[in-house]
């Protein structure tokens, strides 16, 4: 194997030092908006859309997706004052 030439590691090197913050960037939690999201899963043969329809009554949940296939449940935003 033949070593690299010096610009090609020192390019290497510059592009990694600059990608990094980025990415660490892009991990970090957003601010608090009030609201936390979730995924529910209901045990089986309890219907998912009835139970949604309960915590959105009950709970003010923001119901966004019925799973009814690979698993049973639903996604939903709840205000993080109830998830405490």
């Amino acid at each position: 194997m033949t070593p690299l030439p010096r610009r090609a590691l020192v390019a290497g090197a510059l592009v990694l030092s600059l990608a990094l913050p980025a990415a660490s960037a892009l991990g970090a939690p957003p601010e608090s908006s009030g609201v936390s999201s979730f995924i529910v899963v209901t045990r089986p043969g309890v219907d998912p859309a009835g139970v949604s329809r309960d915590w959105s009554r009950s709970f003010s949940a923001r119901v966004s997706f019925v799973y009814t296939h690979a698993l049973s449940g639903f996604a939903a935003t709840l205000p993080d004052a109830l998830v405490a």
